[in-house]
């Protein structure tokens, strides 16, 4: 499970080249980042298509927030569009 607001990009990519390495499904996860937090782990997902799971919903536990483009991703039921 990456989680880049532990890991940054360049050390999930790391993590992920082992893990594929090893054979091992990979998962992108979260903490409890806004929507806009939320944007880089979506673009990471979507721009390796290295993961079979993803966990993206911490947004969805905070106080609302104005949800636009600005994010670079919009929420559709369970699954997120890039812009």
């Amino acid at each position: 499970n990456i989680k880049l607001a532990k890991s940054g990009i360049s050390r999930g990519l790391e993590i992920a080249a082992v893990a594929r390495a090893a054979g091992l499904p990979l998962m992108i996860g979260c903490m409890a980042e806004t929507a806009r937090g939320l944007g880089a782990s979506v673009q990471f997902a979507a721009g390796t298509g290295f993961f079979r799971w993803a966990d993206l919903d911490s947004d969805l536990l905070l106080a609302p927030e104005r949800r636009t483009w600005e994010h670079g991703w919009i929420r559709r039921g369970s699954f997120a569009e890039l812009l």
